[in-house]
């Protein structure tokens, strides 16, 4: 048997993660809980972070309503 061994584990700066594989380990956690809507509305809303100028609209954007 072998054992194999990062020497910097994935998402460290020197391994970093991809966006695409962060958004899909994303989705698996959240959509069976939130539904496909809010995963995808969530990870938009998280792409378009930079262009905001006021946290007030991403946070409409992600919110869950009850």
């Amino acid at each position: 048997t072998e054992t194999l061994a990062a020497a910097f584990p994935r998402g460290n700066p020197e391994n970093p993660v991809s966006t695409t594989a962060l958004e899909e380990k994303f989705r698996t956690l959240v959509v069976p809980r939130y539904g496909d809507d809010f995963a995808e509305r969530a990870v938009a809303a998280v792409r378009e972070l930079e262009t905001w100028s006021d946290m007030r609209e991403a946070s409409g954007q992600w919110m869950v309503r009850r």
